[in-house]
């Protein structure tokens, strides 16, 4: 695991201008730094030693055929074993162990947009063949691991980070005014755009082309969603054989490293069958980190506990979040590391967590993934919901809206449930690919509306139709959205930002090639069905940890956030508010205010979640744009 980051031009490169953006670099790749210069390239590596820690360091060339290919690279191919013996069967030599080389040989030998078919892990590649003066950047099916780019005056620039990406000379620094929509709607800015305007984000299973001579940009799918069909004809049981063995296939390759290493045990089922699983393929001891909550609406250790105590090899480490307060100085680690406003709270004990995996090992395994693959979020409940509500003719959903508006229920009904009863209704009213939207967003479209002096909304239809492409079925649209945008946009790069803060690696199993493959073949009903989410993985889970981890209702990897928010802590940032122009300050003030949070109006309207993640994103993005001195042209 590393960091990368480059330069191409025309124009004369000089290593004196990778030194600045290849240092913001440092966390991702502590033990080595290096960089290969010529007048036309450079291309920096910032290195995490994890396999070949001696001999695999980058940037790593090759010459075949009379070209010279030299590659930078970040992230860990599984299945490079195999790959170097097929090149070895056709006469291939090797002077390291490490995956870098059998990659930089693999793709030299295949050709570029063909061997990157071949590779199973996380990645974000950048290899330049210098003959033809072509660099390629290539990133992962489903966005494991980063990567930025952006087209200056300077030339053609890329990196791993934001923060790094920008500390080359002269980078421009404005506000894209469609990605700050998209952030305060979702909570993160929709790839290709980031939020900043003209900096980019290469595309999960994309590739990119940089033509020096030309100065071009090709862009080129290699994986895409949208191909598969729901083909798997084998029973349900078949299924749950075939997915177990799947799941000790990827466990067994993702646990080869040169260092020691361990996994995240949350409570919920997947990162709990991770952890039984890596106990039964090794006898080696190893720790499993979990976090605590003072709440216990939110702290599962319990069921971690249950866990670890069914079996053998591991050792429990607990970080006690009682132990943290959130301060300025997080909010901008935070910002910094993720380069970008970031609204998902839980990238707060995400750290919390990594920071105590780095007092002992490089390498962890997580659970993420399998909410997305086998439909295990609760909007997938909300759906069927909503379908059940939608039998009911339309004038008799509006009269129930109308009795709800104008009528006291909250005497008759608490207001969680008034407030549920409400959103069914009203979200019975919406179209495939905008009901798909607004249940995976903070704040409705009509309250955006609000908060923004001026808005465009016009990325939604994009959205829209990227989401609706080959199917009608309202289980099949989620499934793509949230594979599509919220698990790079929101688990992935959280993940990926606050671990590498810490020099950690993150592996995640359950998003192994053959594991998607076999996810996107499986019918609807294997997934969900009944209420049941998650159906398929929770029947494998039977056969590894106890069954009252499994029962249990899942929360989700979350904090507390109206006991960290405290009116303290949101009085510190009120003058980033009083002196923007960009939100209506006034609406913004309603969530602030906490005499108005506690009124029986605010709560009939907003969950506690939306009021906090209003006040959360409002001085995430203030504080970025004051940090980093983004300009906002109207």
């Amino acid at each position: 695991m590393c960091g990368i980051v480059g330069k191409a031009s025309s124009q004369n490169c000089e290593k004196s201008q990778i030194i600045e953006p290849l240092k913001a670099l440092i966390h991702r790749g502590p033990d080595k730094q290096n960089y290969y210069c010529d007048k036309n390239v450079l291309l920096g590596h910032a290195r995490l030693s994890i396999i070949d820690i001696k001999y695999g360091n980058q940037p790593m060339s090759f010459y075949i055929n009379s070209k010279k290919y030299i590659i930078i690279y970040n992230g860990e191919v599984y299945n490079f074993k195999l790959l170097r013996e097929k090149l070895i069967s056709v006469g291939f030599n090797f002077e390291t162990e490490s995956d870098t080389e059998v990659i930089l040989k693999w793709l030299a030998h295949k050709g570029i947009e063909e061997g990157v078919l071949d590779l199973n892990g996380m990645f974000s590649i950048a290899i330049y063949n210098e003959t033809d003066k072509k660099l390629y950047l290539l990133r992962d099916r489903v966005g494991i691991k980063p990567l930025f780019y952006t087209v200056q005056n300077e030339g053609f620039l890329f990196s791993s980070e934001l923060d790094s990406i920008i500390k080359f000379d002269k980078v421009k620094k404005s506000l894209n005014a469609a990605s700050m929509e998209q952030f305060l709607y979702f909570g993160f800015p929709l790839a290709p755009n980031t939020m900043y305007e003209n900096i980019y984000e290469v595309r999960p299973g994309y590739l990119l082309e940089y033509n020096l001579l030309s100065k071009e940009i090709r862009h080129k799918q290699y994986w895409n969603i949208d191909d598969y069909e729901r083909t798997y004809n084998g029973t349900f049981e078949d299924g749950v054989e075939e997915l177990n063995e799947l799941l000790n296939m990827s466990i067994s390759d993702q646990i080869i490293s040169d260092v020691g290493y361990g996994t995240f045990l949350s409570g919920g089922i997947d990162s709990s069958l991770i952890t039984s699983i890596v106990n039964g393929i090794k006898n080696d001891k190893f720790n499993a980190y979990t976090v605590s909550f003072n709440d216990e609406k939110y702290d599962e250790l319990p069921y971690a506990k249950k866990v670890v105590q069914s079996l053998d090899n591991v050792n429990h480490v607990i970080y006690h979040s009682s132990n943290f307060s959130l301060d300025t100085g997080f909010v901008d680690m935070i910002l910094k590391h993720v380069g970008q406003p970031f609204a998902d709270s839980s990238c707060i004990p995400t750290y919390l967590i990594a920071n105590e995996v780095h007092k002992n090992e490089k390498v962890i395994l997580s659970g993420d993934g399998g909410d997305e693959l086998f439909m295990g979020y609760e909007t997938f409940t909300w759906l069927s919901k909503i379908e059940r509500v939608k039998v009911a003719p339309v004038f008799v959903r509006h009269l129930v809206l109308f009795l709800f508006q104008k009528l006291p229920m909250e005497i008759v009904l608490n207001k969680d449930f008034h407030r549920q009863i409400n959103k069914a209704v009203s979200y019975s009213f919406m179209g495939k690919g905008d009901l798909e939207s607004s249940l995976n967003s903070i704040l409705d479209l009509v309250d955006l509306e609000k908060l923004l002096i001026s808005k465009s909304f016009e990325w939604l239809k994009e959205l829209k139709s990227e989401i609706l492409k080959g199917t009608k079925n309202p289980f099949d649209i989620m499934q793509k959205f949230l594979l599509k945008i919220k698990l790079s946009g929101d688990m992935l790069k959280k993940i990926d930002s606050m671990s590498m803060a810490n020099s950690i690696e993150v592996r995640v199993p359950l998003l192994d090639n053959r594991i998607i493959d076999f996810a996107l073949s499986l019918p609807v009903e294997y997934c969900y069905k009944g209420g049941v989410k998650k159906r398929i993985l929770r029947e494998v889970a039977k056969k590894h940890i106890p069954k009252s981890v499994i029962c249990h209702k899942k929360w989700g990897f979350s904090i507390p956030m109206h006991k960290v928010l405290n009116k303290e802590f949101i009085g510190k940032y009120e003058y980033l508010r009083k002196n923007q122009s960009i939100l209506n300050i006034d609406f913004m003030n309603k969530f602030s205010d906490f005499e108005a949070i506690s009124n029986k109006e605010m709560y009939r309207n907003y969950s506690q979640y939306t009021i906090d993640h209003v006040n959360w994103m409002t001085i995430l993005l203030y504080r970025w744009m004051e940090k980093n001195e983004v300009n906002y042209d109207k």
